[in-house]
């Protein structure tokens, strides 16, 4: 069986995201078996200055790694696409602007 568990130290800091935050993942043949890392994980590694105010345990049934260096260049693509329409869009509305600006009125053939 596949567990997450977090640990909660529970004092935080400013702005940061998770701070004073672990998890640890592991597996165990029960429930019980992972209740009992936990309190032995907390024994050795988790006492005086690292005490914790809260510790959650979660049995795991699906797990991925997910890829992250793929997603991370697939953002930076889609993010230099926009950047390119962008850019196009302001060419045009520039060019837009000049013409108006430069371009002759054209001739109606009216004599005005």
């Amino acid at each position: 069986m596949n567990f997450v568990v977090i640990y909660n130290q529970g004092n935080g800091c400013d702005y940061t995201i998770g701070c004073g935050i672990n998890s640890q993942q592991f597996t165990a043949p029960s429930w019980e078996h992972a209740v009992e890392f936990v309190k032995k994980e907390i024994a050795e590694n988790y006492r005086g200055e690292r005490e914790l105010e809260k510790a959650e345990l979660f049995e795991v049934s699906l797990y991925a790694n997910l890829p992250l260096k793929l997603w991370k260049q697939e953002m930076a693509a889609a993010d230099a696409q926009a950047e390119e329409r962008a850019a196009i869009a302001r060419d045009r509305a520039e060019l837009a602007r000049l013409r108006a600006l430069y371009e002759p009125a054209p001739n109606r053939g009216d004599g005005s």
